[in-house]
């Protein structure tokens, strides 16, 4: 998605890998915003190494709260975690399309999907409180989705999607647990 001359964001940079391929895809200019400050020197060396230095610039601030000019034409994030909502994507990618975001601009990327298999793993999972040994809790402790190696597991059914925000349209929840969609 990124064209020669875009201005490029990518929020919760992390290592920079995203911003140091943006400029090297020929992007004018990137700011990679990064929460933790011992990430920015990383950034800064990878885009120096990678010959990009002197079109990405890295600021330390958390996506959730940076203030930037709406002055992007493409929004790129890996905030997804392992299950794909955890680091608050979508309510991030709401504020960065609102905010930042020119006219026709993109995010990337442009949707994020849940899916989910019930399998059988050939071994105890372990996943009982030490301290609450009672059968309810494993029970519920059992059914908790969580991600493991296909290798551990035998699949008992085809995985099915259950779950797709186009992050193009998602609004952020006027209350805890809603999805808001604008049509």
């Amino acid at each position: 998605r990124v064209r020669p001359g875009q201005n490029v964001l990518d929020l919760g940079s992390g290592t920079g890998v995203w911003a140091v391929a943006a400029a090297r895809l020929g992007a004018r200019r990137v700011v990679a915003v990064e929460r933790e400050a011992v990430l920015v020197p990383v950034i800064e060396a990878l885009a120096r190494e990678n010959g990009v230095a002197d079109r990405v610039e890295v600021v330390q601030a958390d996506a959730r709260r940076v203030r930037l000019p709406r002055a992007f034409d493409l929004v790129v994030s890996e905030m997804v975690g392992n299950e794909a909502f955890e680091e608050g994507l979508r309510p991030v990618f709401e504020r960065a399309r609102r905010l930042f975001l020119r006219r026709g601009g993109a995010l990337v990327p442009e949707w994020v999907a849940l899916a989910a298999a019930p399998v059988r793993a050939p071994v105890a999972l372990g996943l009982s409180p030490p301290l609450l040994a009672a059968a309810s809790v494993a029970a519920l402790c059992a059914h908790v989705p969580r991600n493991l190696h296909s290798a551990e597991v035998v699949p008992l059914a085809p995985g099915r999607e259950l779950l797709r925000i186009d992050l193009d349209e998602a609004r952020a929840p006027a209350r805890e647990g809603l999805v808001l969609l604008e049509r």
